[in-house]
């Protein structure tokens, strides 16, 4: 008698397992996708201010002093 119930009460057992499981997996799932979406928009904000910086180094490295005035300190 006790062999008919044990494979019963492991089915049971697998069948509940399996959907606490699917629960957990699916509330996985949503998890990553935020991730996923989080790191998205975190590497378009990156790249935004990477270009930002860029153009600050572009206008950085301009020369702003006309070549026909003296350099300040300059002997005269």
């Amino acid at each position: 008698m006790l062999a008919s119930l044990g494979p019963k009460q492991g089915k049971t057992s697998a069948v509940a397992g399996g959907t606490y499981y699917a629960g957990e997996v699916q509330a996985l799932t949503k998890e990553i996708t935020d991730l996923k979406l989080s790191v998205d928009l975190l590497e378009k904000e990156r790249d935004f201010y990477f270009g930002k910086l860029r153009d600050i180094e572009g206008i950085d490295s301009i020369d702003i002093t006309p070549a026909s005035s003296p350099t300040p300190g300059a002997a005269q």
